[in-house]
């Protein structure tokens, strides 16, 4: 959440000293200004569709899986797990050293039955 809010601050003092530097008035209903930021929006997107590869569990190796899982995990344990990120952390754990002591807990765990909000509905801890 801090990073999003230092990003947007950052984007838009980007668009806001574009606006100054293309205008020779300092107008702010700089008429072009809707249009840069659409396209810089979708220059944004496509870059960053074009890096998402990279960045899945097949890409890392079986101890960098089992570290962002182990990541994950903390980050959601006091939130819950959102389906989308149950699956990701599924994902993270098939593709991690099967025979590290710690991988079976981790799959039992997370094929258990959750609630509606995304926590376990199990309170037993191992």
């Amino acid at each position: 959440p801090l990073a999003a809010v230092i990003g947007g601050v950052g984007f838009g003092t980007f668009i806001d000293e574009l606006g100054k530097f293309i205008t020779s008035d300092n107008d702010y209903f700089f008429k072009p200004t809707p249009f840069l930021l659409y396209t810089g929006f979708c220059i944004l997107f496509v870059v960053l569709k074009c890096v998402e590869p990279l960045f899945t569990p097949s890409r890392f190796s079986k101890a960098e899986n089992l570290a962002n899982a182990l990541n994950l995990l903390a980050v959601y344990s006091t939130a819950g797990l959102t389906k989308e990120s149950r699956l990701l952390l599924i994902e993270l754990l098939e593709n991690s050293e099967q025979d590290h002591p710690i991988v079976p807990h981790l799959k039992q765990y997370m094929h258990r039955p959750v609630s509606a909000s995304g926590i376990s509905m199990s309170r037993e801890h191992h």
